[in-house]
């Protein structure tokens, strides 16, 4: 039985409705910019409307917005949003499915070692990563070009996606080392939803502190899309704490799934 082949299948259907959400939702809200930037002080000053704090919590940056990499990184926001659900729920449940479906015994009886049911289930899962947001990042490309006919930087476009595959990497790893704890629980996404969501909202707060700290509590602030496009690079240090967490939460899950007592049934 090839594990990678099969959990590829197994997880086929919920990739592709969640690369179509991020697909949608990117282009719908590109149509808007031209209508947007005809008629820029309306908005500008329907934005500036919003209190400071609502518009740091939820990506909105008036110095950017009226740009087309402005604006479309306030689309990619959202984007990252679903992403991240998408990395941390395919973390979380593609670990803990066979005690959650009570196939351990089968899985185990089968030869092949921990290691490489491991290694098989995160290889597949960074496939998934992978794949959806470059055929994500292809479909963006295209939609820009013929919805807004602007130039752009190719160069902060692409950084920017980056960004959101580093975020759903990050939930991803994360999501690995709690599905490993994980025994027999109804439901992933319940789950999945708690511990994004409280990033997101810590990642509110944290644009609102005094402290700038604060953004290493958070995935959700690891990349500054204002910094990336003023710069034309992701800042350094955390870049460095993204990977770093990756690493940590993978080892830890490798290391606590080889050695841990699994549940029969």
């Amino acid at each position: 039985m090839n594990i990678y082949i099969q959990e590829l299948k197994i997880n086929f259907k919920s990739s592709v409705f969640y690369l179509l959400g991020m697909i949608i939702l990117a282009a719908f809200y590109l149509t808007f910019f031209p209508a947007f930037t005809k008629d820029a002080s309306a908005f500008l000053k329907l934005l500036e409307g919003f209190p400071q704090v609502f518009q740091n919590a939820f990506g909105i940056d008036l110095k950017n917005i009226l740009s087309i990499m402005g604006f479309y990184a306030f689309i990619l926001f959202y984007v990252t949003l679903i992403a991240s659900i998408q990395g941390m729920n395919l973390g979380v449940s593609i670990l803990s499915k066979e005690e959650r479906e009570k196939t351990a015994d089968f899985l185990m009886t089968k030869p092949a070692s921990r290691r490489k049911i491991l290694l098989s289930k995160l290889g597949a899962s960074v496939s998934i990563v992978l794949v959806s947001n470059l055929l994500f990042y292809l479909v963006s490309y295209i939609s820009t070009i013929i919805i807004v006919k602007d130039s752009f930087s190719f160069k902060i476009f692409t950084l920017l996606h980056l960004s959101v595959f580093l975020v759903e990497m990050v939930f991803l790893a994360i999501g690995f080392f709690v599905g490993v704890f994980l025994k027999r629980v109804k439901s992933t996404i319940s789950i999945t939803m708690a511990v994004v969501f409280s990033f997101f909202a810590i990642g509110a707060f944290a644009v609102n502190s005094s402290s700038d700290k604060m953004r290493y509590l958070t995935p959700f602030k690891y990349f500054d899309t204002s910094y990336i496009q003023k710069n034309s690079s992701l800042e350094l240090s955390y870049l460095i704490v993204s990977i770093v967490v990756i690493l940590v939460c993978l080892v830890g899950s490798y290391i606590i799934y080889v050695n841990k007592d699994i549940d029969s049934v």
